[in-house]
């Protein structure tokens, strides 16, 4: 008798690891779930609104770099950056007078008006049924509530399947 109340308390905890198992797993389903829905919305607010890479440049060469939403004008710390920078040939030499420092603005956003050209799709309804009937119907109509009944003992069998069957350990 104590052999088979050891048995049951082991089955009682095997069972209760399997479902705080069960509960972790759906903890963290959960939470991939919704770090990838989050990122997923990220990635399309940013693509809507775009973003801008701005590049300072002062004497010809790159000074600042940054990025950011919108255009933003970056800048060296010189007062006047209008003025001729004393790098460039004097300005009788140049055609059209180049100030110090300039700004470039890249803007990279989602063109609207651009048409994605999608294949034709074919839906094959034995597939699609086999899909709903495995992995869809399972999750919605499941019961999630786990019962365990440690009062059970198994009916012993009617007849003795060695003998029925005529196989003896020698």
């Amino acid at each position: 008798m104590s052999y088979k109340r050891a048995d049951d308390q082991n089955l009682i905890k095997q069972s209760q690891n399997t479902v705080n198992q069960a509960k972790i797993i759906n903890v963290l389903l959960l939470g991939m779930k919704s770090i990838l829905s989050l990122s997923l919305a990220l990635t399309i607010l940013f693509a809507h609104i775009g973003f801008s890479m701005n590049t300072h440049f002062c004497g010809g060469e790159a000074v600042e770099t940054s990025y950011s939403i919108g255009l933003h004008s970056p800048d060296c710390g010189m007062d006047n950056m209008d003025e001729v920078c004393e790098t460039h040939p004097p300005i009788e030499e140049q055609l059209i007078p180049q100030p110090c420092c300039e700004n470039q603005h890249q803007l990279m956003q989602l063109d609207e008006n651009a048409t994605i050209q999608s294949p034709p799709v074919f839906t094959n309804f034995v597939f699609l049924a086999a899909f709903i009937a495995v992995f869809v119907q399972p999750v919605i109509i499941a019961d999630h509530t786990f019962t365990l009944n440690t009062n059970y003992r198994a009916p012993l069998p009617d007849e003795d399947i060695q003998v029925l069957f005529q196989t003896f350990i020698i």
